[in-house]
């Protein structure tokens, strides 16, 4: 199976910017500034999971860590619990 994000990224996204007279060079310049972005992406959360893996062998910092987040998923599920469907 593949990413979904990709399919569609490529599928649906990306033909609305194709140039019709240089498709393919306009289709590769595209895949690649994505393909590119995706690179950045997932080098940033390799580097913040890397400055946080320390972070999380303390008993105390993981502790709160856990706190925070249970906390914000909690606030989340309220405002989604309270919030306003369109008819």
């Amino acid at each position: 199976s593949g990413n979904p994000k990709a399919i569609l990224i490529f599928t649906a996204f990306f033909p609305q910017f194709i140039q019709q007279d240089a498709y393919w060079q306009s289709f590769a310049t595209l895949g690649a500034i994505f393909l590119l972005l995706e690179v950045v992406a997932i080098t940033v959360y390799a580097f913040i999971g890397s400055r946080l893996s320390g972070l999380m062998r303390n008993a105390r910092a993981l502790k709160r860590v856990n706190r925070i987040s249970g906390s914000m998923m909690m606030a989340f599920g309220v405002m989604l619990a309270f919030a306003r469907r369109p008819a």
